[in-house]
């Protein structure tokens, strides 16, 4: 499976993006090959084109949708030491997505809190506008007495 979403000609990877759509869907052992899809997921289809990375953003809140969420949220806080961009804004936008959808039950926030407030000084404009939008959403959830004191060290927004 791995081998299908890092390939390296695009057509060849959209198509494969589908089958293991599928996979993931329908196959009960699609958790056995988490870390390695979502790995791949991240550093290869997060900065392609759109349909891939909309479905690479499919694949993975499907994981997450069946019970995977701990495997993929490891994943992307490793995503969000990346040093593109693209693939920083994405993980953070699959993070809000997946909050947004399954809550912080399912989706715990300790794990990537952390990461993220430094993502506000961030020098990419996308990553700065994406991780306020995540902390926004974590707001929702846990409330300002928590999230407050985390925050008090961040810049002012200009």
């Amino acid at each position: 499976m791995k081998k299908f979403v890092i390939d390296s000609n695009e057509n060849a990877r959209e198509k494969a993006l589908d089958a293991v759509f599928a996979f993931v869907e329908e196959a009960n052992v699609a958790g056995k090959v988490v870390n390695d899809v979502a790995s791949g997921l991240i550093a290869k289809c997060l900065n392609s084109r759109s349909k891939m990375r909309e479905r690479g953003f499919e694949i993975l809140l499907m994981y997450i949708e069946i019970e995977k969420q701990i495997e993929i949220e490891d994943e992307l806080v490793k995503g969000l030491e990346n040093k593109q961009p693209k693939i920083v804004q994405a993980c953070l936008e699959i993070l809000r997505k997946g909050l947004s959808v399954f809550g912080s039950k399912i989706l715990p926030i300790k794990p990537f809190l952390k990461q993220v407030i430094p993502l506000l000084d961030d020098r990419d404009k996308t990553v700065r506008d994406e991780s306020k939008l995540l902390l926004v959403e974590v707001y929702k959830w846990i409330g300002k007495q928590t999230l407050t004191p985390m925050i008090q060290n961040v810049k002012p927004i200009q």
